[in-house]
């Protein structure tokens, strides 16, 4: 494969030759290139030596040869453009040498430098450092919120390294083609970190724990070769809980009737909420209500963990407090509590535990009256 033709200024030969050919790639001619052909006669030619004079190997052998005779430069195994040009792989990839042109192989005639420019192939796809980032984030985060995650890295030239990034979620319930509404994918230069690429994941919606608590997206690297070539990093959000569900409870009022002659101890409830929230935010305890423990904290009580209600003493129908109205609070144990309310509607039913009572009154105002047997009853 021949290069492309040279081009001099005043101070190198300069030749093009393509990255990953094979050896014996043919890259320039230096004697026909410098003119020496025409300048000098057939003898002349004949006493020429050419000997590359700068070191141009590797621990693996020289990247390039010449012909001591003709002046022909070749490759002299396959070229590696990102190993030769390791600590510029964004700039243009020049190899110098400097060719000596000795005279019957004694006296020294001219030396030519040379410039030999590895032209880049698109032979290495995006890679990142991970295959999996992991971010936790709160779920009363705001709306453009933004976290860093790794970037790829491609030491191809600028022309075939990476050109954008493309952002897919990856979750069960979601249709992988389709791209999130949730976050969406920024790329920037940041010259505080001295110019290095920064590529960050943006909120864009507001989360909601309890509605979905895990993502995974696919980051797409993709460079500009044709065909494209890209690398992936998969990147999962955990969202954490924040206090913003009150618990709920399974029914909101209750009806009990309740005899009087219900033992102490009795369990007449089993109260039961839920909190969507998880953790301690998520853990719910049982009370009554202020002002229901100071009017029937003696005769009703709550059990703090399972929100069974029990009677701690005896009620009398014959009382004052036939029917009576409790509210029990259930509280989550979050930083913020929050916090809900059941109502129970007690009526204390009647038994038959008192005997008759008989009053009399005498028409004299005697303390003792007399009655004659077999009288006759009137209503």
């Amino acid at each position: 494969m021949e290069s492309s033709s040279p081009t001099r200024d005043e101070d190198c030969f300069k030749y093009l030759v393509a990255e990953e050919q094979p050896a014996d790639t043919f890259v320039g001619n230096l004697l026909l290139d410098g003119g020496f052909d025409l300048k000098y006669s057939s003898e002349d030619l004949s006493h020429l030596r050419f000997r590359i004079l700068t070191p141009n190997e590797s621990s693996e052998g020289p990247f390039f040869k010449i012909g001591g005779l003709d002046g022909r430069i070749v490759t002299a195994k396959i070229l590696d453009r990102e190993m030769i040009c390791s600590s510029r792989l964004n700039d243009n990839c020049v190899f110098e040498m400097d060719v000596i042109i000795i005279l019957n192989a004694s006296r020294y005639f001219q030396l030519l430098k040379t410039c030999i420019e590895i032209e880049d192939v698109n032979d290495h796809a995006p890679t990142f450092p991970t295959q999996t980032f992991l971010q936790r984030m709160s779920e009363s985060s705001q709306t453009g919120f933004s976290f860093l995650i790794p970037t790829a890295k491609d030491p191809d030239s600028k022309l075939y390294s990476i050109q954008n990034y493309r952002l897919f979620p990856k979750n069960e319930n979601e249709n992988e083609s389709k791209r999130s509404t949730t976050f969406e994918l920024t790329r920037k230069m940041s010259w505080n970190e001295g110019g290095m690429e920064e590529v960050r994941l943006v909120l864009k919606d507001l989360l909601d724990r309890e509605q979905q608590e895990f993502y995974r997206f696919i980051v797409l690297a993709i460079d500009g070769g044709n065909p494209k070539r890209s690398g992936c990093l998969t990147v999962e959000v955990i969202v954490l809980d924040a206090n913003d569900n009150k618990p709920k409870f399974e029914q909101s009022s209750f009806e009990i009737f309740l005899s009087e002659d219900a033992a102490p101890g009795s369990m007449l409830l089993q109260l039961k909420a839920h909190d969507e929230d998880a953790g301690l935010n998520g853990e719910v305890r049982y009370e009554l209500a202020y002002n229901s423990q100071q009017e029937f904290g003696k005769l009703f009580s709550v059990t703090p963990d399972s929100g069974q209600v029990f009677l701690k003493s005896c009620v009398d129908y014959e009382g004052e407090r036939r029917h009576m109205v409790l509210s029990v609070v259930a509280q989550d144990r979050g930083h913020n509590p929050q916090q809900s309310f059941a109502t129970i509607f007690i009526h204390v039913k009647d038994i038959n535990d008192n005997k008759p009572n008989i009053s009399v009154s005498t028409l004299n105002g005697r303390k003792k009256a007399k009655m004659v047997e077999n009288l006759e009853v009137v209503c």
